[in-house]
C-alpha cells in the first residue's frame, strides 16, 4: 500500500507540474495580450492627441476665418463710408461748379447790361455834343448873317451883332427846338 501511495504521490506532484505550466502558460498569454492591448491603447492615445491637434489648428483656422470676414465686413462699411463721403463731395463740388456757373452768368448779365447802359449814355452824350456843335455852327452862321446886316446899317450894327448873339445863346439850350428854329430859317 505504501508503494501505491507513492505512485499516486509522483502522480499528483506530476498533475501539479502540469497544472503550474499551463497556469504559466496562461499567465504569460494573459501578459501578452496585456502588453499588446497597452501598446494599442498608446497608439489609440497617440491618434486622439493628434487628433485634438487637428482639431485645436482647425479651430483656430475657423477663429482666424471668422476674424477675417469680420475684416472684411468693417472695411466693406468703410468702403461704403468713403463711397458715400466721395459722393457728397462730388454732389457738393457739382453744386458748387453750378452755383458759380449761375453767379458767372448773372456777373456778365450784369457786365453786359452795365456795359450797354454806358454805351447807351456815351452815345446819348455824343448825340448832345453833335446837337450842341449843329446849334453852335447854326449860331455861328446866324452871327455871320447878323453882321453881314450890321455891316450895311452902318455903326449900330455891333450892338444888333451882340443882341443876335444872346438871342442865339438862348436858342442853343433846347437844341432840338434850336435846331428846328434854325433849320426854319434856312
Amino acid at each position: 500500500s505504501t508503494h501505491m501511495s507513492n505512485s499516486d504521490a509522483t502522480e499528483d506532484a506530476a498533475a501539479a507540474r502540469r497544472h503550474l505550466e499551463e497556469a504559466r502558460a496562461e499567465q504569460e498569454k494573459l501578459v501578452e495580450h496585456a502588453s499588446a492591448l497597452q501598446a494599442r491603447r498608446e497608439k489609440i492615445e497617440r491618434l486622439l492627441s493628434v487628433a485634438a491637434e487637428d482639431e485645436s489648428e482647425a479651430r483656430a483656422r475657423l477663429d482666424a476665418a471668422v476674424k477675417w470676414r469680420e475684416t472684411l465686413a468693417e472695411m466693406a462699411i468703410k468702403a461704403e463710408t468713403a463711397a458715400r463721403e466721395i459722393s457728397e463731395e462730388v454732389a457738393l463740388y457739382s453744386r458748387s461748379v453750378r452755383d458759380l456757373a449761375a453767379a458767372s452768368a448773372a456777373a456778365e448779365a450784369a457786365a453786359e447790361a452795365a456795359a450797354r447802359r454806358l454805351l447807351d449814355e456815351e452815345e446819348g452824350r455824343l448825340q448832345e455834343e453833335e446837337e450842341a456843335l449843329e446849334a453852335v455852327s447854326h449860331a455861328e452862321g446866324a452871327l455871320e448873317r447878323a453882321d453881314g446886316a450890321g455891316g450895311e446899317a452902318g455903326s449900330g450894327g455891333e450892338s444888333d451883332a451882340e443882341e443876335s448873339e444872346t438871342e442865339v445863346e438862348v436858342e442853343v439850350e433846347p437844341p432840338l427846338g434850336g435846331a428846328g428854329k434854325e433849320g426854319g430859317s434856312e
